[in-house]
């Protein structure tokens, strides 16, 4: 559900900034919609180890910067991991 209110969001933007997205061929229109899917997965991704990280910090206080170093770490890939992916969308047109 949360991911489909995203996605609505990301296309609303879209569209209220009138951009490329409807002179797209309709490859170039499921590239956009492939990238914003795996955007909304990556992010998802990012908001549920942040998640499990306050959890597990909240279980086992004593291990807390053993986690802090594992969630940092996971959150770099998946950051870099994103941030490719928004540049390749503005590339393509779909922002």
């Amino acid at each position: 559900m949360l991911r489909t209110i995203i996605l609505s969001i990301l296309l609303s933007g879209c569209a209220a900034k009138q951009t490329k997205l409807h002179s797209h061929s309709p490859e170039q229109t499921r590239r956009c919609y492939t990238l914003f899917e795996d955007i909304l997965s990556i992010q998802s991704q990012r908001s549920q180890i942040s998640e499990d990280l306050l959890r597990e910090v909240r279980d086992s206080p004593e291990e807390a910067e053993q986690l802090r170093s594992e969630w940092v770490a996971k959150e770099e890939s998946l950051r870099a991991e994103v941030t490719a992916l928004y540049d390749a969308g503005y590339k393509e047109g779909c922002f």
